[in-house]
């Protein structure tokens, strides 16, 4: 958080890459400068890929396992598991405006910030909460490659068939270890059931190990993309992003994805205040944000259908000297949207009669 102090200095020249919305102050006046917002819109996608590798001895799975359900080629698959929509208000480069300070300035000083959007006037500045964006979550599950465990006969053997024989003999010797195990056909059984499930457990990630040798594996990744836009106006079935269960997303002009359209349909879109009023009197400007609805749709489903508020669209409401004509009026403005929330008055205290 931080404060403009009504006794803090600004060139006005220091600001001038701002845009022409400034007030009007006279040269060399000291300044204070202040944003309002604009929202960002962002949505979060959550994409599971999902890779499937055929195991060395895939043509063999018949013939030692008795199966035919095993990968037979390698492949990857995506599949869009959510979509969630999410706003973060930025500085409005467009709405940055100057306010002079003068001897009679009844603001003892206006609030705003880390982002340098009002806050209020003669009130303590409130914190965004910070909103990351444009991230890349990743998590992999991934299988390493272990040696087969497989005697000198097999593992000195010339040809695939040999060495698909000798290993699947050790998967149904695991399953036979096993099988003692559980029915208590051993010699030596475990000392207690924590031993039991140790061993238990290791068989059965041995003969995973071995099965894939035939059957193949399937890892699985989730992957989040973050996609960030800011509304300028009215927006109709505009491609956001394509997507192919191939590639995951792609970029919005590559055709081997499917097209995800964003529509935002705004209530009303706002005007600016005439520039010859700024010339008049000392204003603060204020906002009354655009509700707008917010779609995506891949052309059949909707994913995505919720209310916003966009205060780049909305109109510019501004509060006048006269507003603030005592020097402890509190004056609360919403950092997210622009919008005025309050204005407290001083409250007179009667003098009672002796």
């Amino acid at each position: 958080m931080k404060y403009l102090f009504s006794i803090s200095i600004f060139l006005f020249a220091a600001f001038g890459l701002y845009s022409q919305q400034s007030l009007f102050i006279p040269e060399n006046s000291p300044v204070l400068v202040y944003s309002l917002p604009k929202t960002e819109v962002l949505f979060d996608i959550t994409v599971e890929k999902t890779e499937q590798q055929p195991g060395v001895y895939y043509q063999y799975s018949e013939k030692f396992l008795a199966t035919k359900d095993v990968v037979k080629e390698s492949k990857s698959i995506y599949t869009i598991t959510s979509i969630v929509l999410r706003t973060n208000p930025v500085r409005d480069n467009s709405r940055t405006y100057s306010l002079p300070l003068t001897g009679t300035s009844p603001l003892n000083y206006v609030a705003v910030n880390s982002a340098g959007l009002l806050c209020g006037m003669n009130v303590p500045s409130i914190e965004i909460q910070k909103l990351i964006g444009n991230t890349a979550n990743l998590s992999n599950i991934k299988t390493r490659g272990n040696l087969i465990p497989l005697t000198e006969e097999y593992m000195l053997a010339a040809s695939p068939a040999k060495m698909a024989e000798g290993a699947a003999k050790q998967i149904y010797r695991l399953r036979e270890s096993r099988l003692n195990l559980l029915s208590g056909e051993v010699e030596k059984m475990p000392s207690d059931g924590k031993s039991l499930e140790t061993m238990l457990t290791t068989l059965d990630n041995e003969e995973q190990k071995l099965t894939q040798l035939f059957t193949g594996s399937v890892n699985t990744q989730i992957q989040t993309v973050t996609i960030k836009y800011i509304p300028t106006q009215r927006v109709s079935g505009k491609v956001i992003f394509r997507f192919s269960t191939l590639k995951g997303i792609v970029a919005d002009d590559d055709l081997s994805g499917i097209p995800y359209y964003l529509s935002i349909e705004p209530a009303i879109i706002g005007s600016e205040v005439d520039p010859k009023s700024k010339k008049r009197e000392t204003v603060i400007n204020t906002v009354l944000p655009a509700d707008a609805r917010v779609t995506i749709s891949d052309g059949q489903t909707t994913v995505i259908d919720s209310e916003i508020q966009l205060p780049q669209l909305g109109v510019l409401i501004p509060i006048t000297a006269d507003i603030y004509n005592q020097t402890d009026i509190k004056i609360f403005v919403n950092p997210f949207t622009g919008q005025l929330q309050k204005i407290e008055k001083p409250q007179t205290i009667e003098k009672k009669g002796k």
